[in-house]
């Protein structure tokens, strides 16, 4: 079983060539992307993550998203490559590169099951976020701030890294968004501000805490709530819910409230 891509047109496995040498668009690191699991079900909220992918590619002085079956050419490339399910990503590039649209569908990392049953491992990042940061919001094939905070953590044996702002409030992971259980049971998180970017599962598990019931606790998260919580986990369109087994000194497990809504969330409705 092996990747398989959709580029303008062309089908090919992730071993062929895509881009080619001396392109614009890779070596400037141009294009916006999204990426999220992909299975024969579909994935939730798929026409989000097309929306904000097109949001994005205007915000770049991209051309507007192309209007295609996109259920169906990843449903193929999904029969293509034998998979399961599979890592679907994406990209728009701008106008004059080719292929300006790529789409591309590859194996789940081998510590996906892992992660989601035991829980992952944060790091503090050094670095501090600003909310001047005109990138914050939109999902960038160039990940430079990301991506170094991201190698430094696992260079110490973490699977992410939690950014903070510059005021010191807990934002996100390089690759997902933070919740809390706090010391009351209350699910907390930050809310929507200008340095972090709020994920379309995030907003998924808002929807299935209210639902529920659950009281919601604080919603500006500093350094220091983070150790008096009583469960930790990170969401993202890929992993979906994964609880936090560690998180910089502390120690967390897979608890039953975060157990509980990764049930729910791997239950919901997919578009295909």
């Amino acid at each position: 079983m092996r990747g398989w891509f959709w580029a303008d047109g062309r089908w090919g496995t992730l071993e062929e060539e895509v881009l080619r040498p001396g392109d614009p668009g890779a070596l400037q690191g141009k294009g916006v992307f999204e990426t999220f699991r992909w299975t024969a079900e579909g994935v939730p909220c798929l026409e989000q993550h097309l929306a904000r992918l097109g949001w994005g590619a205007l915000r770049q002085g991209c051309a507007p998203l192309p209007p295609l079956p996109y259920g169906e050419l990843l449903g193929e490339l999904l029969k293509r490559s034998g998979l399961p399910q599979g890592r679907a990503r994406l990209t728009l590039r701008p106008p004059g590169v080719r292929p300006r649209l790529l789409i591309q569908l590859c194996p789940l990392g081998p510590d996906f099951e892992r992660k989601r049953r035991e829980g992952v491992c944060l790091s503090l990042s050094p670095f501090r976020r600003s909310a001047q940061d005109p990138t914050v919001a939109i999902k960038l094939v160039s990940r430079g701030f990301l991506d170094r905070a991201l190698a430094l953590a696992q260079a110490e044996g973490a699977d992410d890294a939690l950014l903070l702002s510059e005021e010191g409030v807990v934002l996100e992971t390089c690759t997902a968004n933070l919740f809390l259980i706090d010391a009351k049971g209350r699910l907390a998180t930050t809310t929507i501000c200008d340095a972090f970017l709020p994920g379309i599962t995030r907003a998924r598990v808002l929807r299935a805490a209210r639902s529920l019931g659950w009281e919601m606790g604080n919603n500006w998260l500093k350094k220091e709530d983070l150790g008096s919580a009583r469960e930790a986990f990170v969401t993202n369109a890929v992993l979906g819910l994964a609880p936090v087994r560690r998180l910089g000194p502390w120690h967390f497990g897979p608890g039953p409230k975060s157990l509980e809504l990764q049930r729910i969330l791997d239950d919901g409705p997919k578009e295909s």
